[in-house]
């Protein structure tokens, strides 16, 4: 089959015009070229002699297939025989694509290299054999983090240079024994960078999780003992909190960052209660999640070396080779700024040992007590970066704009607060008002009520003249006023009509009976106002109730 790794079209008779064939072949070059990517990196290309003989569609076939694909037609016999071709140009491409990296790693002489290309080598072949996808985006990974990460070597070089942007000098620390005495002092060498190119691999120590008391109290001991870091995993495999949350587990979650880049934010911001550790390379076949965003890897993110039964259940029951190694070459982690780049790797080698730190980072000479402490128990340097010898003219001009802007976003937060504070106390006020108001009508509707009924009451006593009883008796606040006026119309009015009423009532709610057998009315409501009216009227109750009765009967 002849079928190039490219989209290629053959040219058409008629000079730098295309025909409808040509375009249709070009068509189809690309659908197949899609094809073939895919079975590079999905599909099982397996390692079958009798598929690799010579398969090569015709131009004819190739046109064909074309308009079967815009017709959205998809027949079976047609389909198997693309696969088929597809499939052999993939393992081919695949096959070369490994020679050309042999090839490269021939070139190289190191002789720690070797050892390390040589392990990688040993690794492929064994992910090629056993068609893993997740080993080979792994060893993309490891590869491009080992040949870009910054060494203590080349910044030893560079520091020959004054004007490499690296200086070498020491500092001088007073470790203390077990009791807490002063041991001799010793000189802890510092390489300050101000504007050389620092590709480097970290993870913060100190950080404490979710502001979780215990997760903080585990963060404030591992500052003051970095030994908790060099345990082996046989010490700490059987503790109750290995693999939660916080804890010292199995896999390292550190952060990629390159000053070089100049589009984005390649600072990891260090602090006095954090200590930071570099790392100059990763281990083979120790890389479970690259990506370029925060992943959340959890505790779980178990390397294949030290708990494989684990790790084989993490990596393929719940995630996809290509969702954990998203990212396999250090060019393709995010530009952006504000975008957090995650790399975990195994903490334990093959034996169970430690990864230790090659350095300790920090930056713009904020170098703390347990910065002092960690590099000398591990007896490694320490790296200032001063933050402002990377910031383009371009980021300043930026940070400025960024700057007006907040400034300016403050001006109107503050006045839209002011305006709010304004139009409440606004609303207040005249929320206060209406009460007023409200209270004012209701004091004079009430006046005026009160008036209204004096003046009928006074009509009353002077006339004689009511509706009825029941007027007279919500006309009264009191018995006293209703006596008054029932005498006003004993005296002046319709005496008998009001006297029936009276009686009436007094029936109605039992007090008739209660007067005509002699009960004490005294502790009733208006308890002397029986009385009155009995002498206003010249009632007799008991012979009135006695007539109403038999009337009754």
């Amino acid at each position: 089959m002849k079928m190039s790794s490219e989209t290629t079209s053959e040219p058409s008779n008629d000079g730098d015009s295309f025909s409808p064939w040509d375009i249709l072949t070009a068509r189809y070059d690309k659908s197949q070229r899609a094809r073939i990517d895919h079975f590079k990196e999905e599909e099982d290309l397996g390692a079958d002699e009798d598929m690799e003989e010579e398969i090569s569609p015709t131009r004819a076939q190739k046109i064909g297939r074309a308009l079967l694909d815009i017709l959205r037609l998809r027949l079976r016999k047609v389909e198997a025989q693309r696969d088929k071709e597809a499939r052999i140009m993939a393992r081919r491409e695949l096959r070369e694509e490994i020679r050309r990296a042999e090839a490269e790693e021939l070139e190289r002489s190191n002789s720690d290299e070797q050892l390390l290309l040589r392990a990688m080598r040993e690794y492929r072949d064994y992910a090629v054999r056993s068609r893993d996808s997740f080993l080979i985006r792994q060893e993309s990974i490891e590869r491009s983090l080992n040949d870009n990460l910054t060494q203590i070597s080349q910044l030893e070089e560079e520091a020959l240079d004054p004007n490499s942007g690296v200086t070498k000098r020491t500092i001088r620390y007073v470790p203390k024994d077990e009791s807490g005495e002063d041991m001799a002092p010793v000189e802890i060498p510092v390489y300050d960078l101000t504007g050389y190119r620092f590709r480097q691999l970290s993870t913060c120590t100190g950080i404490a999780s979710d502001g979780n008391p215990e997760y903080k109290k585990l963060a404030r001991k591992r500052l003051e003992h970095p030994e908790l870091w060099t345990r082996t995993l046989d010490e700490v495999k059987d503790e109750p909190d290995f693999l939660k949350k916080g804890a010292y587990n199995d896999t390292i979650s550190a952060s990629y960052r390159d000053t070089g880049n100049k589009t984005r934010d390649a600072i990891l911001k260090p602090s006095a209660e954090n200590v930071v550790y570099g790392f100059c390379k990763v281990a083979p076949k120790s890389v479970v999640t690259s990506r370029s965003s925060d992943s959340g890897t959890p505790g779980e993110a178990l390397s294949e070396r030290t708990r494989p039964d684990i790790a084989s259940h993490w990596r393929w029951e719940e995630h996809t080779a290509w969702d954990k190694i998203h990212v396999t070459k250090v060019e393709d982690f995010s530009p952006d700024k504000g975008q957090h780049d995650e790399v975990a790797f195994a903490r334990y080698d093959e034996k169970g040992n430690p990864v230790l730190p090659d350095y300790i980072y920090t930056q713009n000479n904020a170098i703390s007590r347990y910065d002092l402490l960690h590099a000398y128990y591990f007896g490694v340097p320490i790296i200032n970066l001063n933050t402002a010898s990377y910031e383009t003219e371009e980021e300043k001009a930026l940070y400025e704009r960024d700057r007006i802007a907040r400034d300016e976003e403050e001006a109107r937060r503050i006045a839209m607060e002011e305006e709010k504070r304004k139009a409440r106390e606004e609303a207040e006020r005249a929320q206060k008002e209406a009460d007023a108001e409200r209270a004012r009508i209701k004091r004079a509707k009430k006046e005026l009520i009160k008036q209204q009924r004096e003046k009928r009451r006074n009509e009353i006593i002077a006339t004689g003249k009511c509706e009825s009883f029941e007027e007279i008796l919500q006309l009264s606040d009191d018995d006293d006023e209703a006596i008054v006026m029932l005498k006003a119309v004993a005296e002046k009015g319709d005496k008998q009509k009001i006297a029936d009423e009276v009686i009436a009532e007094l029936d109605k709610d039992g007090d008739l009976e209660r007067l005509a057998n002699g009960d004490d009315m005294s502790d009733y409501d208006w308890g002397g106002y029986y009385e009155s009216i009995r002498d206003i009227f010249d009632f007799d109750y008991s012979k009135i109730y006695s007539e109403l009765h038999g009337k009754r009967e």
